[in-house]
């Protein structure tokens, strides 16, 4: 064989596993984790890991069930503060933050814990620490591309995110008309998981 057929079928070979690995998918398509996905961005947006570096993704998908609906955060006295932001790609950092962050005598849990519980949640496809509990702004992008169709299976219109308003309050997300609202960390809320790629 000589070098210009065997360069040809390498790169037959390599544009094959590239069209292979960067599959399209859509709003509302099954999604690789299998969730579904709920925001595309063709340029990407940067999501922040517990270690300090930074993914580049073009994907959002979420749990296809409440992972639990449960309290933000183990807080003394309905009291922590946990800088957590509102971002798009900040919500992974906030679950980090919420998990680790000082919590009085309380041992932080999957019962006790939004953060926790989406950090916990699994697929066959993926694994614990891949999913987060998503921020105001990607909580927000949920209820406008997947609203109805994620309240359809709720057990609860109103949604927790990882953005705190506050030391004692944090964002939430009523499903049922997008209405934004702070509200007591102690306060149980439905939570989905999200995962980027």
């Amino acid at each position: 064989m000589n070098a210009k057929k065997l360069f040809l079928m390498v790169m037959v070979m390599v544009c094959t596993m590239l069209c292979a690995f960067s599959q399209q998918y859509k709003v509302g398509d099954d999604g690789p984790g299998c969730g579904i996905v709920f925001y595309y961005s063709e340029k990407g947006f940067d999501v922040y890991q517990a270690d300090g570096s930074v993914t580049r993704c073009n994907y959002l998908e979420v749990s296809k069930t409440e992972v639990a609906c449960v309290t933000w955060c183990p807080c003394e006295n309905d009291y922590c503060n946990i800088n957590t932001v509102d971002d798009i790609g900040m919500g992974k950092m906030n679950t980090y933050k919420i998990i680790n962050g000082k919590h009085g005598s309380d041992v932080v849990s999957s019962s006790n814990c939004a953060a926790k519980a989406c950090f916990e949640y699994s697929t066959a496809q993926t694994a614990k620490g891949d999913w987060f509990l998503p921020s105001k702004d990607e909580l927000n992008l949920l209820y406008k591309n997947l609203g109805k169709r994620i309240l359809a299976t709720a057990t609860d219109r109103w949604h927790s995110s990882s953005s705190q308003w506050g030391s004692d309050n944090s964002w939430l997300h009523r499903f049922s008309d997008g209405y934004q609202l702070d509200n007591c960390k102690a306060c149980t809320c439905c939570v989905r998981a999200i995962r980027a790629f």
